[in-house]
């Protein structure tokens, strides 16, 4: 195996889908002369070489060849050396298409693994949440509610007024709590309200609790969404947000969502401390490969751009059916 640095000439004619005959090193044109030098190395005295053709590109040259006295390369020899490199191009093409399917499968595997982590770990989550934060308020609620029931009836009435408001609070609270649970779940103002609005509550909500800035804006007349995109589009929205606050470290995010045509582009930046792309897909990427995989289903296209102390920007850009033409508001 030979590399294109040493052989530019000759590499230069075989993507060009030519058969190179060189019968002896004298023979060789000017613009040949490093790879005369190459091949006085090998040592080599003649040599004819075909293109390897895998997918209709040249990838490569098959190359036969003397090393010990010239040869004259008849015009016979041309296709039957072509057939040869045809034959190596087709091994070289399944050699390929084995590698490329043996890695896919395990990245399958790797990925339906950490997926099951992930959605163990999710299921922990919400259960600690639950146990922990709602039944425990639920617990304490119905022992406050106890106390008042088996208070003297002839108690204060004030008193109990005020421990009454404060119950009402609390359940105000817990039902917040739930509400907060039940839409990280699944958001049902997408159904209700449509996407920008839900985007748009999402946003403000996040600004909120969270301590940066988020700028939003949506076209006016996105049209018709169907709910499997909305859904995609909130739930990339989602993870990006919480990146941007959890590990970038952001101070100011913003989200834009605009329709161009038959597509919907969703652009999400920040300006935190951005990361090392490759050394994050490598290193487990769980939550870019979901990404990934959720507008890939709904046959959108995904792509970050990142680097280290460069922010980060999240494009998505999803194809909708050509009937959606933009009709009316989205929310």
């Amino acid at each position: 195996m030979v590399n294109e640095q040493y052989f530019p000439w000759i590499f230069s004619q075989i993507r060009q889908g030519h058969v190179v005959r060189l019968p002896s090193p004298e023979g060789w044109p000017d613009e040949a002369s490093s790879d005369r030098q190459s091949f006085a190395r090998i040592p080599t005295r003649s040599t004819a070489v075909a293109p390897l053709v895998e997918g209709g590109v040249v990838v490569g040259g098959l190359s036969v060849g003397t090393a010990f006295e010239e040869r004259h390369w008849p015009d016979e020899l041309v296709p039957r050396l072509q057939l040869l490199a045809d034959i190596f191009a087709n091994a070289l093409a399944r050699q390929h298409a084995a590698r490329a399917a043996a890695k896919s499968a395990k990245n399958i595997r790797d990925l339906a693994g950490r997926l099951i982590t992930a959605q163990e770990e999710e299921r922990r989550r919400i259960a600690r949440e639950l146990h922990d934060g709602v039944n425990q308020d639920l617990a304490a609620l119905s022992i406050a509610l106890s106390a008042i029931a088996d208070a003297p009836p002839d108690g204060p009435s004030i008193d109990r007024r005020e421990q009454v408001a404060r119950l009402q609070a609390r359940a105000m609270e817990l039902a917040e709590a739930i509400r907060h649970l039940s839409h990280n779940l699944h958001p049902g103002v997408l159904q209700y309200a449509g996407l920008a609005t839900a985007l748009r509550s999402h946003c403000r909500e996040f600004e909120r609790d969270h301590e940066l800035t988020v700028t939003y804006h949506a076209d006016e007349n996105l049209g018709t969404i169907p709910s499997d995109v909305a859904l995609c589009l909130y739930r990339v929205t989602q993870e990006a947000l919480t990146n941007a606050a959890r590990h970038a470290r952001a101070e100011h995010v913003w989200v834009s969502l605009e329709r161009q045509r038959d597509e919907l582009v969703l652009l999400i930046g920040d300006d935190g401390c951005g990361f090392d792309l490759e050394a994050t897909r490598a290193r487990s990427g769980l939550g870019l490969i979901s990404l990934d995989e959720r507008v890939r289903l709904v046959g959108g296209r995904f792509a970050i751009h990142t680097k280290p102390q460069r922010g980060t920007e999240i494009h998505v850009v999803v194809p909708l059916p050509s009937s959606e033409a933009p009709t009316a508001r989205a929310d």
